[in-house]
């Protein structure tokens, strides 16, 4: 059984150092670690390299430069379509694990064959005065009872409930994953979506890193104008169709297979309703919306934002 850890790393030297010390105190440390800067302007790769041959890590721990600066989405990606392992822990540059974290989630995954992606609680950590706090929604998620629960496909999928940094997923999920047609999604939201499908996803709910939030942080805001939201709705119906393309293939090997199926059409058909509805100014479609595919709202402001957005 082979463990890999892959980090993917820019401009972190202010935090870098303290998220290795955690991975190399682990009670159970992983065979390889592989870390990819994105060309980073400051000290990143040279702590990283510091570090490395201080420990004598030299046969387990790698670090590479990207050529060019390419973005932590396409950063990310490629390094999970290059390498691989019968679980692959994601790692950002700026949490810290606890100690317990790789020994912990590989009991589970071991006991339980049918996880194809295990997330975790967290504790988040919050520095400088504009950090945007998680919102009271997942923080009411983690109850934090030390239970391992599946999480179950429903209208709200493509709500992410876990950051990508608390992930520890299977080999047979970066086959999948590598199966996807890229769309510029986010990593986290596509392995969380395909294991959904594959009812594969479950959480530990059990903190297991500290969860570093300050003002460079890559958090995605709600869509507060029309045009940005026009974007987004492209990108999530590309995202379905995406999904809808590779459970296809699968027909014969996912469980209640119509079923979600028919859920995907129904998820994009809620976007396209809406996005006629704000290109073409449609205002029964947002009637259409309400009455037939309102479960597909992420939440009550949701709504009110695009009855806003409509009528601004």
């Amino acid at each position: 059984m082979e463990t890999l850890v892959i980090m993917t790393t820019y401009n972190g030297e202010k935090y870098v150092e303290e998220q290795l010390i955690s991975i190399y105190n682990q009670t159970l440390r992983p065979d390889k670690v592989i870390i990819s800067d994105d060309k980073s302007t400051d000290k990143t790769y040279s702590i990283i390299q510091s570090f490395i041959e201080r420990n004598k890590l030299n046969n387990e721990w790698f670090i590479r430069v990207n050529k060019q600066n390419i973005g932590w989405r396409q950063n990310f990606s490629s390094i999970l379509n290059e390498f691989e392992a019968d679980y692959i822990f994601l790692c950002d540059q700026d949490d810290i694990w606890y100690e317990n974290k790789v020994e912990n989630m590989l009991k589970i995954m071991n006991e339980n064959k049918k996880i194809k992606l295990l997330t975790t609680d967290y504790t988040p950590i919050y520095e400088g005065e504009n950090t945007i706090k998680i919102s009271k929604n997942i923080m009411r998620t983690m109850k934090n009872d030390n239970t391992v629960h599946k999480i179950n496909i429903s209208e709200k999928m493509y709500s992410v409930l876990r950051p990508g940094c608390t992930y520890c997923i299977t080999r047979e999920l970066i086959e999948l994953f590598r199966e996807y047609s890229y769309d510029n999604t986010s990593h986290d939201s596509i392995l969380w979506n395909i294991s959904l499908l594959f009812d594969g996803l479950y959480n530990y709910s059990s903190p297991k890193i500290y969860f570093r939030r300050h003002e460079e942080n890559n958090t995605p805001l709600i869509s507060r104008n029309k045009k940005s939201m026009i974007h987004n709705i492209k990108q999530m119906l590309t995202v379905s169709d995406n999904l809808l393309d590779l459970i296809m293939n699968y027909s014969n090997k996912i469980e209640n297979y119509n079923k979600k199926v028919k859920l995907l059409q129904n998820q994009k058909m809620f976007y396209l309703l809406r996005l006629e509805m704000f290109e073409k100014r449609k205002y029964k479609n947002f009637l259409k919306v309400i009455f037939k595919y309102k479960k597909f709202y992420l939440s009550k402001k949701r709504i009110l934002l695009d009855c806003i957005l409509l009528f601004r």
